[in-house]
Order: structure tokens, then C-alpha cells, then sequence
């Protein structure tokens, strides 16, 4: 199964969808399945890229496959061998071509900064904890092109809702699509995204702590949390 010899990519996505490939294990562990973002992400995705376009992602999965059935030169970061021996079957029972294909099997904290891109779209679907989602944009985000898409994975969670705070509020990303489950931007900028605080005027917290929280936190840091009374601070 290929893109290109399926009629249309909306066949080539059925299939994709009817049959994925099943890398991931159940937190009991009972049996294989494979964790999934909406069909209208890969839909997007697919949509936007051709046959030797450059794309990257954190994490492992059905997305993987579409990529290797599209023909992208795409590269793959994520920290299992269980899952890549499950994707390469998987890929080779169905007939999909992986010379284009580069697996990275390294956390997307020690792989994205060796890479040297450019990328034309990043998908980020790896750890969702915290600062992982924020370090998988700092590193991979500045190896989109300029007009690259980023498309980040699993909107409801708290890390990845910090990165989405913070690109919905920077200029120097454009929503493109998205909805509570997931979000796409595309890059207006280039190059590397280290920077000044001060080059960042369009951030600001929602909430930042009162004096009475901030001053509890210093005294607990102090005498440590056991050795103070519990203590209800008013409503903000």
C-alpha cells in the first residue's frame, strides 16, 4: 500500500485507518494497540505534503506509516525498539516502502538536537510530559523552513497546553487548523528560536502567583513542607 498507487488519498487514508499499524503497548499490557490522534490531523497532514517532502516527528504510529506510505523522507524519533520492530512489520506485511524512512531510536531530548533538517512539517507526538513538548518544538521547531507546519498531538493535556498557550500568542506562528484534540501552526519565521526574554512581549501568564502564595512557596523551600501548618491562602 503507497500513496501513489492508491486512487486518491482519501483510499490510501481508509486503508491507513482500517488496518494501522498496532505498536503500542496497553497500560496492563493485556494487548497490542495503537494510540491516535482525529482522522481530520492525518487528513491535514497528508494534504500538505508530496512524495520527498522533509518531515519529522516525535513518537511512533499511525502517522509513521502514512508517512512512509507517502513517500516523504521522513524521519521518526522515538526511544523503542518494541515499537519499531512492530512498525517495520508492520510496513512490510502491507507492502509499504521504508527506504525513505529514518528511525531514531533515542529520547526526542538527546536525537532533535543532532538533526540538522530542514524539516517541512513536524509532528509532535512523543512524551507528553512536562517539558518534553516544549523541548521537542524548542529543537525541532527551529528546523522548519520557513512556511513549515507544526502540528502537536494531545491539546487537552497540561504540557502540551503550556506550548499551545505560548504559540497561540506568538505572531511568528500561524494557527493553520486544529480543535481541542489537536492544533497546527504554520512557521512565519526561520532559524534558530533561541532569544531574549525581552524579544517576547507578546507572552504573558494567565495567572502568576499572589504574595501570599509566593511567600508560602519560599517558606516551604526554606523549612520545608512538613514543618509548616497547612494554611488556606484566600481566593484570587
Amino acid at each position: 500500500m503507497t500513496a501513489a498507487d492508491a486512487p486518491d488519498l482519501e483510499h490510501f487514508l481508509a486503508d491507513l485507518f482500517a488496518d494501522p499499524p498496532l505498536v503500542h503497548d496497553r497500560p496492563d499490557g493485556s494487548r497490542t494497540h495503537v494510540w491516535h490522534t482525529e482522522p481530520a490531523c492525518y487528513r491535514l497532514m497528508a494534504g500538505l505534503v508530496s512524495r520527498g517532502a522533509r518531515t519529522l516527528e516525535t513518537g511512533c504510529g499511525v502517522s509513521t506509516a502514512m508517512f512512509a506510505g507517502l513517500g516523504t523522507e521522513h524521519t521518526a524519533v522515538f526511544a523503542s525498539q518494541e515499537e519499531a520492530d512492530a512498525l517495520l512489520s508492520w510496513c512490510a506485511r502491507r507492502g509499504v516502502s521504508t527506504d525513505r524512512l529514518t528511525l531514531r531510536l533515542q529520547f526526542s531530548s538527546v536525537a532533535l538536537p543532532t538533526l540538522t533538517g530542514p524539516f517541512d512539517l513536524f509532528f509532535i507526538d512523543g512524551a507528553h510530559s512536562f517539558p518534553a513538548p516544549i523541548l521537542d518544538w524548542f529543537y525541532g521547531g527551529q528546523l522548519l523552513v520557513k512556511g513549515g507546519v507544526l502540528v502537536v498531538d494531545d491539546a487537552q493535556l497540561p504540557a502540551v497546553a503550556l506550548l499551545l498557550e505560548f504559540l497561540d500568542a506568538d505572531p511568528r506562528w500561524e494557527p493553520v487548523a486544529g480543535d481541542d484534540k489537536w492544533r497546527a501552526y504554520r512557521r512565519l519565521s526561520e532559524g534558530s528560536l533561541v532569544e531574549e526574554w525581552v524579544r517576547q512581549s507578546f507572552w504573558r501568564s494567565p495567572r502568576r502567583p499572589s504574595l501570599g502564595e509566593r511567600a508560602l512557596g519560599r517558606a516551604r523551600r526554606t523549612f520545608g513542607r512538613r514543618s509548616l501548618p497547612e494554611i488556606q491562602l484566600p481566593s484570587p
